[in-house]
């Protein structure tokens, strides 16, 4: 279970992600705002910049006009107003309808948040499953990965797997599919072997 740490972490994560794919959706052209909205509302405050565009194709192919809850259309435009305030979107109006558009605060922060994803590590809120077979994570991460080598490591421990070497960790648990995502993404595929011991007792390589 999450610990209030660990709950705050994902929660700042989260939060600057969904404003880094707000922004990228904007980007430097401008964006009609109803279909941003049936955009986000659509796919979810945690979908990919990907999702969120096709969400956009989709509703300006239909102009959808979905009936969303209240609470969901107030965290929409509580979103927005944040992001009005803080001066990284303008409004702009042309043959009566609304556009939003970035400022050049606006591109600068989207750059900056750019960096800050490059540099981030993901949180370690996986749940895994529990099962009658051991998996077995073995790495060799250089000295130059430090950061990414450690998290791995919490985030095994996590995981509910138990160290038997420094660098070689077991339990009985099935990982999740967003972990082998996350490692994709960190770049740590070719330092990490993820095998699961069979019922017949061999190892069966997994990533």
């Amino acid at each position: 279970m999450s610990g209030p740490n660990n709950t705050s972490a994902l929660s700042r994560f989260m939060k600057g992600r969904m404003w880094l794919t707000i922004l990228e959706t904007i980007g430097n052209a401008a964006v009609n705002a109803h279909d941003l909205s049936i955009a986000i509302l659509t796919a979810g405050y945690g979908a990919s910049q990907g999702k969120i565009k096709q969400a956009m194709r989709q509703a300006k192919r239909e102009r959808s006009e979905q009936e969303f809850s209240r609470e969901e259309r107030v965290r929409y435009y509580k979103l927005l107003s944040a992001l009005r305030r803080d001066g990284l979107i303008a409004e702009r109006h042309s043959a009566g309808r609304k556009f939003l558009e970035l400022t050049k605060k606006g591109i600068a922060r989207l750059t900056a948040l750019r960096k800050r994803s490059e540099r981030a590590l993901p949180p370690q809120h996986y749940e895994a499953e529990s099962s009658e077979r051991f998996t077995i994570v073995a790495f060799d991460i250089p000295e130059s990965e430090r950061r990414k080598r450690n998290w791995l490591r919490n985030t095994l421990r996590h995981l509910r797997l138990h160290m038997i070497q420094k660098s070689v960790w077991m339990g009985k648990v099935r990982l999740p599919k967003q972990f082998f995502d996350d490692l994709a993404k960190l770049h740590l595929v070719n330092y990490v072997e993820v095998f699961e011991i069979t019922r017949t007792g061999t190892l069966r390589h997994l990533a």
